[in-house]
């Protein structure tokens, strides 16, 4: 059964991701799977199980419906125009997820104890505006020059599984630190290394020439035909090894006020299993291409035989082909840094900024959240999120713990205003535990709330 290269990025690329907002998470006070963000967290009970969980699942889109269809006093119309100013040179479609499989953690004193198994998957497409600009104007725009519609490396997605071992100390009153070691074995990755397309106009503004190269490389646990996509084989347990760790750290300032800081994801995976390359037979096409009219799109009278006979003709004759070298290649790095203000022992005001390098660009965001809890058995956090130059974007959750040991928990961080014409990102998580015994937090907590020594009455 004959496939296109088409097929293949629309199988790998949802299935893929990229890690970003699980910041709802890290600030809440009494979730065991806090201490997968920050090895240096200690749980609200001497001892704990985390089951099967969706720890964090994101996408993030460089537009929102609403920066397709502008308002006008006839109504919403699509504006070329007006699209293309809503974009950046370079746009970034992100997706990823982390799935928890199992994972305890023991309290001794002051020491904490932790494993944890997850299977987690990133990925990252940047793609240019000229890209947009040739689809809704046509070429005649880019008139006697040569416009890069897709980079090099623009497409990287991975999937791995880890097992972590972690240990955290409270050094004192005010300090404590951690760290998680972790075995990864890779299980595919997705690079389009020297795939590229390039757009020549002529001097007239008539003639469209497309450069195309297509030259991906994959490590995967399957075989290939070297004609047939859909002829996929499990070859064997992934043998793509590698090595990870975290650090984390937090500091007691006083008794209202505490500092964290966490370092994610430093190591790399070995990818050597499986080396193939996806390349193009005829890597340079040439045809004339005038642009879509909204008119005519909208009416549903535009003919889209010729665009799609013109991507036909880009794809076609592609071969898969033993090739590439194996390759070390460094896990997407993130950094959280927070501040929290406690302003009562069991209502919680922090700041968090985030951070994350992929393919040697850096992406931020920053939360201001509140979190708040009932007891041993509720707790509630709202937020809010600027991420990707937008300011209004809330989030909640809330977490309910039956019996003082079967805990669940739900976050919706919804990065958009209320409106979902102007959503551009959105993460969620949802997952359970079992705790059981306690740490001695809440007698703390009921100390400060009283204002007395709750150890001295006891005595």
């Amino acid at each position: 059964m004959k496939k296109n290269i088409l097929a293949l990025l629309f199988i790998i690329i949802p299935f893929l991701g990229f890690a970003q907002q699980n910041n709802l998470l890290y600030l809440m006070e009494k979730n065991p799977q806090t201490n997968n963000i920050n090895p240096s967290f200690f749980p609200d009970c001497k001892w704990y199980i985390t089951l099967p969980s969706v720890t964090n699942m994101a996408f993030t889109s460089p537009f929102s419906v609403s920066d397709i269809f502008q308002n006008t006093p006839g109504g919403k119309v699509i504006n070329n125009d007006y699209v293309l100013s809503n974009l950046r040179d370079n746009n970034t479609l992100n997706f990823n997820g982390s799935v928890d499989l199992f994972g305890f953690g023991v309290r001794a004193s002051d020491w904490l104890f932790t494993f944890s198994t997850a299977i987690r998957y990133e990925s990252n497409l940047i793609f240019k505006k000229d890209f947009f600009g040739l689809v809704l104007k046509g070429n005649a725009q880019f008139e006697g020059q040569t416009a890069s519609l897709l980079e090099k490396n623009s497409l990287e997605g991975i999937v791995w599984g880890e097992a972590a071992v972690g240990v955290a100390h409270k050094i004192n009153e005010k300090l404590a630190v951690g760290l998680k070691a972790k075995a990864l074995m890779g299980g595919l990755h997705v690079n389009s290394e020297n795939t590229y397309i390039d757009v020549m106009t002529g001097a007239d503004g008539q003639n469209l020439g497309f450069k195309y190269n297509l030259d991906m490389v994959m490590s995967s646990p399957f075989s290939f035909d070297s004609t047939d996509l859909g002829s996929a084989e499990f070859s064997g347990v992934p043998t793509n090894f590698g090595f990870g760790f975290d650090l984390g750290a937090t500091y007691k300032l006083t008794d209202k006020i505490e500092f964290t800081a966490s370092l994610l994801d430093i190591g790399f995976i070995n990818w050597n299993q499986n080396l193939k390359k996806i390349v193009s037979g005829k890597p340079n096409n040439e045809y004339v291409f005038t642009g879509l009219d909204p008119a005519e799109l909208t009416s549903g009278s535009m003919d889209f035989g010729n665009l799609m006979d013109s991507i036909k003709n880009m794809i076609k004759d592609y071969k898969i082909v033993d090739g590439g070298e194996a390759a070390t290649h460094a896990l997407p790095f993130k950094y959280l840094l927070s501040g929290s203000y406690f302003i009562l022992p069991s209502l919680k005001a922090s700041l968090l900024y985030r951070g994350e390098v992929r393919n040697g660009h850096h992406y931020a965001s920053g939360t201001l959240g509140l979190d708040y809890t009932v007891g041993n058995w509720l707790e509630l956090i709202v937020a809010n999120t600027v991420n990707n130059g937008d300011w209004f974007n809330p989030g909640a959750g809330a977490s309910f713990t039956i019996g003082k040991t079967f805990q669940f928990y739900f976050l919706v961080n919804y990065i958009s205003d209320f409106r979902v014409v102007n959503l551009q990102s959105t993460s969620f998580n949802f997952g359970w535990n079992l705790m059981f015994g306690k740490s001695g937090n809440n007698k703390d907590k009921l100390s400060k709330e009283a204002g007395i020594n709750l150890d001295k009455m006891n005595s």
